[in-house]
């Protein structure tokens, strides 16, 4: 099931975002341009649609600086920034995910995953475009950081960051993953 989840947060690579609404409250969207406040406790379909909604938001914001055509070196900060915000948002959501019994955590990675099959995105192209450039321009490290937010929901999930990332996890000083997850 984690392989899959991973699969189908990379499916969404290079995104940028666009209206849709499912029905089940997860709107692609964003009203706001703030830090999601989390529901403390919150069960775990719950925490996961908070989880898409979060990496939704970031997408539109990360969209919005696409628009301002921003040169590398000012692009650089701004790129750094919303990727930390993020770290902590879904960090903060890993810990309430550590804390659930293995038969929630299997309802979190459903519920996350119906969620993000139910997004669209519309800066796609425009991303691609700007990774391709900044590439050919020698700006790999910034192409690099471009293209981790696409898989940045690993960080509200322990086990796929200790197994994908462990430098990070070690970093962020993490638990590991409970239940052997």
């Amino acid at each position: 099931m984690k392989r899959v989840l991973v699969l189908l947060l990379a499916a969404v690579a290079f995104a940028g975002c666009a209206g849709s609404d499912d029905g089940d409250g997860v709107t692609a969207t964003p009203t706001e341009r703030d830090t999601p406040t989390l529901a403390s406790d919150a069960d775990p379909e719950t925490l996961a649609r908070e989880m898409i909604d979060s990496y939704v938001e970031m997408n539109g914001r990360l969209g919005d600086l696409i628009e301002q055509d921003l040169p590398a070196e000012d692009l650089r900060p701004e790129i750094a920034a919303l990727k930390d915000e993020y770290v902590d948002v879904f960090v903060e959501m890993g810990y309430q995910r550590e804390a659930m019994s293995d038969e929630e955590v299997s309802s979190f990675n459903t519920t996350a995953i119906i969620a993000l099959n139910a997004v669209t995105f519309e800066h796609q192209d425009a991303l691609k475009d700007l990774v391709s450039e900044l590439n050919s321009a020698g700006e790999n490290d910034l192409a690099s950081e471009i293209t981790s937010l696409n898989i940045l929901t690993q960080y509200a999930q322990f086990e796929l960051l200790w197994e994908q990332e462990p430098e990070e996890a070690e970093r962020l000083a993490l638990p590991s993953p409970a239940h052997g997850r």
